[in-house]
């Protein structure tokens, strides 16, 4: 799903830093800078042995064209939003986009059948 400005900022509260996009400009999220493209926006997450936070430049070189961080950052980009926490950010992001399509969630659990299980209810389902 693409986000608006007003869409990032109703889901996460983001401050903008900067601002140079279009209201009307669209962003599709990416968290890996190995595989962000042109226009997207670049959302950096903390993991054990890294903080995502460290490859923001790098992701504005391969095309990012906004970036959500949780500190100041000095980069050459359309838009720059500043959160809390970027993980809570895709998170909120993601209760948003759900809300927003409010799909049917099938729940499946158990120790052994799962996948047979989904691909079952997913071939009856497409129907």
């Amino acid at each position: 799903m693409e986000f608006t400005l007003s869409d990032i900022i109703a889901a996460t509260n983001a401050k903008v830093l900067k601002n140079y996009s279009k209201e009307h400009d669209a962003y599709l999220i990416s968290t890996d800078t190995r595989t962000i493209e042109m226009g997207q926006l670049f959302l950096p997450l903390k993991g054990d042995n890294y903080n995502g936070e460290d490859f923001i430049e790098k992701a504005v070189q391969r095309g990012a064209s906004a970036v959500i961080c949780t500190k100041p950052c000095d980069v050459d980009c359309n838009l720059i939003l500043q959160v809390e926490d970027t993980k809570q950010a895709y998170l909120q992001l993601a209760k948003y986009y759900k809300d927003k399509v409010n799909p049917k969630v099938v729940a499946i659990t158990g120790s052994s059948g799962k996948t047979t299980t989904k691909e079952m209810a997913y071939s009856v389902i497409r129907e």
